[in-house]
């Protein structure tokens, strides 16, 4: 068995990508130092990689070189972040953790403001002006030449659209002090919502399911592709 002509870096990484692959495997005969250990290497190793890309990526950018560096207006805008991180650094310390809570919240009411923007503006706002067209004849004869077809797909996916939504409305009001019952047709549409919505269920499940398989089957070929030539001698 000879390594000749292979570079000693890709000969360690085979061999530690092998080392591990067969690691996490061992966890199908129980929790074990191997499994445990790959997984701290994996968390400490991913942890590491995040904090190096915060820091070249952002803390020293846009908070150290601008603060001892750059312009005066830079140093004064840089200060802000500076000073309110001084202060989120106290939320480690219990006795003068309550400083950092005004920053604390800062943080949490920006994040919630570009998540609720970020859900109205990029998708729910997309996909109802994309439900709206789905009947636009005109445009289906000007862009196809099979609008009948097209136009039948739009119908369905508005119709799948406006029956999902009716199927996540569980309140239909109160008469005399007491919760009025579903009429028939409002039952059939949250049906064919849950339907609907089971399948979309089904479709993920299936596309996690077959990304999984890849992966296994990727994981498999890698280990016969390294196992087997080691039995070849040169």
């Amino acid at each position: 068995m000879t390594f000749s002509g292979v570079n000693l870096g890709e000969l360690i990484g085979a061999f530690l990508g092998f080392f591990f692959t067969v690691a996490i495997f061992s966890y199908i005969l129980g929790d074990n130092f191997l499994f445990r250990i790959t997984i701290s290497i994996f968390i400490g190793v991913a942890a590491g990689y995040a904090a190096i890309v915060a820091v070249y990526n952002v803390i020293w950018p846009q908070l150290i070189f601008p603060l001892f560096f750059g312009s005066q207006s830079e140093k004064i805008l840089a200060t802000i972040p500076f000073i309110l991180g001084v202060f989120l650094i106290f939320k480690v310390i219990p006795r003068y953790s309550s400083l950092g809570n005004p920053v604390m919240a800062y943080l949490v009411g920006v994040g919630a403001a570009v998540i609720i923007s970020g859900a109205v503006m990029g998708t729910i706002f997309p996909q109802v002006s994309a439900s709206i067209n789905t009947l636009n004849w005109k445009s289906y004869q000007a862009q196809s030449a099979t609008p009948v077809w097209n136009f039948i797909q739009g119908a369905l996916i508005l119709i799948s659209t406006i029956t999902t939504m009716v199927y996540f409305q569980f309140f239909t009001g109160f008469k005399d002090f007491r919760l009025d019952k579903r009429s028939a047709i409002f039952s059939g549409i949250v049906w064919i919502g849950k339907i609907i919505v089971a399948v979309t269920f089904g479709a993920i499940f299936a596309g996690v399911l077959i990304a999984f398989i890849t992966a296994l089957v990727e994981r498999m070929q890698f280990i016969i592709d390294f196992i087997i030539p080691l039995f070849i001698t040169g």
